[in-house]
C-alpha cells in the first residue's frame, strides 16, 4: 500500500485490525511488512511508489468478529465512518475511512 502518513497509518492499522508490523529499511527508507490473514503487506511511502492517488483504488470488505467494538477503534484510531450501520438478514456493515483516506467496509456476520 502508498502510505503518505505512515505513523497514523501503521498505529491504525495496528489498533484497529491487530496487525503485527515489522520495520524494513529498503531504498534509503523505512518500510512496514506484516501478514493480514494470508496476504503479505507492505506499508511504502506514496512518493517512494511514485504514487499521487487521493484516494484507493480497491474497496476492500473486511470481516470482523466485533464491529461494534471494530468502529470504536475506527474512531479512537483516527478513522471515520461513512454513513450508518447498515444490517441485512445474514450481516451487518459500515464504510470507513482510513487516516490516509482510503475507504472500506467492515462487516459482521450475525450469529
Amino acid at each position: 500500500m502508498a502510505i503518505v502518513n505512515m505513523t497514523a497509518m501503521v498505529n491504525f492499522y495496528t489498533q484497529v485490525f491487530e496487525l503485527n508490523f515489522e520495520p524494513v529499511e529498503m531504498f534509503g527508507t523505512q518500510l512496514f511488512k506484516t501478514k493480514w490473514g494470508s496476504f503479505n503487506v507492505l506499508f511504502c511511502p506514496a512518493s517512494l511508489a511514485g504514487n499521487n492517488a487521493q484516494q484507493n483504488r480497491h474497496q476492500l470488505d473486511i470481516y470482523v468478529d466485533d464491529l461494534d467494538n471494530s468502529i470504536k477503534k475506527v474512531v479512537s484510531y483516527g478513522g471515520q465512518l461513512m454513513g450508518e450501520v447498515s444490517e441485512t438478514d445474514l450481516e451487518k456493515s459500515i464504510g470507513i475511512i482510513d487516516p490516509d483516506q482510503n475507504t472500506m467496509v467492515l462487516k459482521s456476520l450475525k450469529n
